[in-house]
């Protein structure tokens, strides 16, 4: 099983806030829009949707097109969404060095600038983390 992770994003500002200095309004609203939590089952969830593919074959070391596509995307949302590291990344995708992920994300963007359906998949995980993350608040 996936060791599941919970990351916040959240400013400098919120953090200063934490330490007890002013915040001014105009950060304050800023910081209350930006309370979105993602995980990691949001991301898995999605891409195993959208693709069809399970994430233990995405996990695996397997190079058929479709597990790579998949694979490629779920690096990025990691990395977008999540804000791991690579490394961190790597680790939840079988043990992969850090430049493997750093290739699968760009290999992403390559794809979706060529390739008109992984785009729309892209767009549909994309879509799909956004609206469980606004569900799960």
């Amino acid at each position: 099983m996936c060791e599941e992770k919970e990351k916040v994003v959240i400013s400098p500002y919120v953090f200063v806030g934490i330490r007890g200095a002013d915040i001014p309004l105009k950060f304050k609203k800023a910081v209350q829009e930006q309370k979105t939590i993602y995980t990691q089952k949001m991301v898995i969830e999605s891409v195993e949707q959208v693709t069809g593919i399970p994430f233990k074959q995405i996990q695996s070391k397997y190079r058929f097109r479709p597990l790579t596509q998949a694979r490629n995307m779920y690096c990025y949302y990691s990395y977008q969404y999540l804000k791991w590291t690579l490394l961190e990344i790597g680790k939840s995708i079988g043990g992969r060095d850090h430049t493997t992920v750093l290739h699968n994300i760009n290999v992403y963007h390559d794809l979706c600038f060529s390739d008109a359906e992984y785009e729309k998949k892209s767009i549909a995980i994309k879509n799909l983390i956004e609206w469980k993350s606004q569900s799960s608040t």
